[in-house]
């Protein structure tokens, strides 16, 4: 048995957080000792690293109630194991989703740069109006030109 300090030290929460999820009704102690703490056992330290596991891949806690609410109220475990199932799968094609927005703009900033890197030419005594890179590549990557349009760097603005 572990007391709220410990398994807090097991998860790397607060005390105060563990309470919070455990008035929720995400865990709950499995008694208190004589003292009147809360004593939790295995299971709860099991259940308590798949909630951190769910929130850390971007549910908020009303979430992860949700779904345990949904699965409390299953009539049987394999209704419940279709609930978990379910939310895997639009979980998985989030996780794809947001895979393919990030190695996209990966993609984008090692362009910009690489561009940064070989515009090295510029005169560093007269930073404004600097031509070369544009006329060596006559644009800008995406992720360069946002920043300097409009900018005295590129003459174009005052």
């Amino acid at each position: 048995m572990m007391t709220i300090g410990q398994l807090a030290k097991a998860v790397g929460k607060s005390p105060r957080a563990l309470r919070l999820y455990e008035e929720k009704g995400l865990i709950s102690p499995d008694g208190r000792s004589e003292g009147g703490f809360r004593q939790y056992g295995p299971d709860a330290l099991l259940r308590l690293r798949w909630i951190l596991r769910l929130v850390n891949s971007g549910l908020n806690l009303g979430e992860v109630q949700s779904i345990l609410q949904r699965v409390a109220a299953a009539e049987n475990g394999r209704e419940a194991l279709d609930i978990l199932q379910d939310h895997f799968q639009q979980k998985i094609q989030s996780l794809d989703e947001q895979i393919k927005q990030l190695s996209t703009l990966k993609n984008a900033l090692e362009s910009g740069l690489n561009h940064l890197k070989m515009c090295d030419t510029c005169e560093k005594t007269r930073p404004h109006n600097c031509n070369i890179c544009v006329s060596k590549t006559h644009a800008f990557p995406e992720m360069i030109a946002g920043a300097l349009v409009q900018s005295p760097v590129t003459g174009g603005a005052k």
